[in-house]
């Protein structure tokens, strides 16, 4: 069973988000609130949210600002007014309260794919405590592709503004993930290639303020003091595919996970699926992935 409603972002944007329900089930196992990764939206993870919900769990899929229909002003690829370091992470939590108020009393994990996983990182260093776990895929730490982006991204605002969609950043963005790989990097699922492409909400070019806000996140989450805020005692999941440039195949993720071990995480883990690209929950086999993550969130639940 879907519902879809809309809830008031901090930026003052209609979200479009949708729930998930079992159909028959005595006891619900818990709430999974997904967050959506880089030039996509809510409506790409119906397939995995009917898995999940089939499955026992409630789950919630929600849209960014500038994403889906869930648009400022009717501007695509744009967060909105405000500092997005803040705003996104207190959307994520607004809608958290609006989930808990009618289902209460259940584990509540959350799940982030590149862009959904960075802003969970930073939200969990402020609001771990009202979370039982978080899966993060495909996070991208501070590499070669974030100092090259940086000086792409700073140069192209000096030149063009703030709110210019500048195809020469989406170039070399692409370019840079495509290296070393026939086909489309994010996926060699053809059937999945084919329904990116032809939609018209998917492969945008953002604006040149919301690459600068990318790519903030991707400095404030790759800063080892800030990981230090992530609770110790919440369970992490960290995931991606071994073909994946964003993630440097996969080393982006040990590194991270090096690091929460450090930090003294105690239910710490990592997988990386050998020759998956970055889009693993739509990639060939996807299905092992699936299976995957019900194994570690059935293991943190009550059932």
């Amino acid at each position: 069973m879907r519902f879809t409603e809309t809830y008031t972002s901090g930026t003052h944007t209609s979200i479009k988000f949708d729930i998930y329900q079992p159909n028959v089930i005595l006891r619900y196992k818990g709430i999974i609130q997904i967050h959506h990764g880089l030039c996509e939206y809510s409506e790409r993870y119906k397939k995995f949210a009917e898995y999940l919900s089939h499955e026992g769990f409630i789950v919630v899929v929600s849209d960014f600002p500038g994403h889906g229909t869930s648009l400022y002003k009717f501007e695509q690829g744009y967060f909105g007014k405000g500092n997005a370091l803040d705003t996104l992470v207190e959307d994520i939590q607004r809608l958290r309260h609006i989930i808990t108020k009618r289902y209460e009393d259940l584990p509540y994990f959350m799940l982030g794919v590149d862009l959904g996983s960075l802003v969970l990182l930073k939200y969990a260093g402020v609001y771990g405590d009202y979370i039982n776990g978080m899966i993060l895929l495909g996070t991208c730490m501070k590499n070669s592709f974030y100092y090259r982006m940086k000086m792409i991204v700073d140069f192209n605002i000096l030149l063009h503004g703030q709110m210019n969609h500048s195809r020469v950043i989406k170039k070399a963005i692409d370019l840079f993930l495509q290296r070393n790989l026939n086909g489309n990097y994010k996926m060699t699922n053809t059937k999945e290639v084919n329904l990116y492409m032809e939609d018209p909400l998917t492969d945008f070019v953002y604006t040149n303020q919301a690459y600068r806000d990318i790519l903030d996140y991707i400095k404030y989450t790759s800063d080892e003091e800030h990981l230090k805020q992530i609770p110790q005692y919440l369970p992490v999941y960290l995931l991606s595919g071994g073909f994946d440039n964003l993630t440097r195949n996969g080393k982006d993720t040990i590194k991270l996970y090096k690091i929460l071990k450090e930090n003294g995480l105690k239910d710490l883990s990592y997988k990386i699926f050998d020759n998956r690209r970055q889009d693993i929950l739509h990639e060939n086999n996807y299905r092992e992935v699936y299976h995957n993550i019900m194994n570690w969130l059935d293991e943190r639940t009550y059932m």
